[in-house]
């Protein structure tokens, strides 16, 4: 199962400081076979919303990389991140055994509140992201 951060919420100026981050999405993803080829993919996103914090103890936007962004996604779950986690690879492992038979390769979206399956056959997919997209993430 592979942990990704998906997007960077800014708040431009907060008090006297700018670029502050205000929230981060991030997303679990794993592929399985299918039983009549190809893989299913499924991925599961959140969305946590960051504690205010002192000016003294900001970060620069721009100094920011995926660890230190992980890191405090991982703070936000305090002691439940290893019970978290283990629940959302038992969620995406049911998924891709629920779909092992499915007539073509899909991938399954889930969010906190729905779902979205698409077929991976198509040929276009367009996502809207509110962070920067020459940044990596991954």
């Amino acid at each position: 199962m592979i942990f990704k951060i998906q997007d960077v919420q800014l708040y431009h100026q907060s008090s006297s400081l700018y670029n502050v981050v205000n929230g981060i999405g991030y997303l679990f993803e794993d592929s399985g076979s299918r039983t009549g080829g190809g893989q299913n993919k499924v991925t599961e996103t959140y969305f946590v919303q960051l504690d205010s914090v002192n000016a003294s103890d900001c970060v620069e936007y721009n100094s920011l990389t995926s660890t230190s962004l992980k890191t405090w996604v991982q703070q936000s779950h305090g002691n439940n991140w290893g019970a978290f986690t283990s629940s959302v690879a038992t969620s995406i492992s049911a998924s891709l055994s629920e779909n092992v038979n499915s007539d073509t390769p899909l991938q399954i979206s889930t969010w906190g509140t729905g779902s979205f399956v698409s077929n991976t056959e198509l040929t276009q997919v367009y996502f809207a992201k509110s962070y920067n997209p020459s940044a990596d993430w991954d």
